[in-house]
């Protein structure tokens, strides 16, 4: 017992958590990328965040990789003992910083890598290319650079625009160059019934192969134009 107390400890010392199947049974991940600007906008609007995009963000940026079974969202927080450790990223912060920032400035750092790491990259641990702190940021930045959405949308004629986009199209161009059905989340403004494209949801096997989402919509509504802005850095 000792022996395995003893081994325990240094894995986690090296950000390498244990893992207990039954804590996070999955098929599947909902893969997350969020629109920085709409996450300012929306920022503003509600006044429940401040927001600031840094000049080296231009793209759809990483809100998270979270492991799911059967169209749900979870299992989470499978690991309590598995806490964030900022050292175990420090390879990772000028990738980070670009392609998975905290934009929400009122917060800490490492508040926003703090909650996706103890949410959902503890519950996918069973995978040996995500267990650890380290590995889960890693191999969801490479995934991130292989679903660079603002090329591929661009690609499809939808780049970021002040003029606004009908849903349906939108939703039909984002399947085709992803490849499979996939769920856009929106902001709905009510006093001027605008909506902003937040957040493009896109579903992988375990193997990291795109597959048709299970869960449901974004809020998105078939009424009103998506707002799909450009980006506007603070001077």
């Amino acid at each position: 017992m000792l022996g395995i107390f003893i081994i325990s400890t240094i894995l986690c010392s090296l950000g390498v958590s244990s893992y207990n199947p039954h804590d996070a049974n999955f098929d599947e991940f909902v893969m997350a990328q969020q629109w920085p600007e709409s996450v300012c906008v929306i920022g503003n609007l509600t006044h429940q965040y401040e927001c600031y995009i840094n000049q080296n963000i231009s793209t759809w940026s990483m809100h998270g990789l979270w492991p799911t079974l059967n169209g749900t969202f979870g299992p989470n927080y499978c690991n309590d003992s598995a806490k964030f450790d900022p050292v175990a990223i420090q390879p990772l912060l000028p990738q980070l910083t670009q392609n998975w920032p905290n934009l929400h400035t009122n917060e800490g750092f490492y508040s926003f890598w703090t909650h996706e790491w103890e949410k959902h990259g503890t519950c996918a641990a069973d995978m040996e290319v995500l267990r650890g702190e380290y590995n889960y940021f890693a191999t969801s930045l490479k995934l991130h650079e292989r679903f660079n959405l603002v090329s591929l949308l661009s690609k499809a004629g939808f780049p970021p625009s002040t003029t606004g986009y009908n849903y349906t199209d939108l939703l039909a161009a984002t399947k085709k160059v992803i490849g499979a059905e996939v769920v856009l989340g929106c902001f709905y403004q009510k006093k001027y019934h605008v909506q902003y494209l937040e957040q493009i949801e896109l579903c992988l096997d375990r193997n990291f192969k795109v597959v048709n989402c299970k869960h449901s919509s974004g809020g998105c509504s078939t009424a009103h134009p998506v707002m799909y802005l450009p980006i506007k850095h603070p001077f």
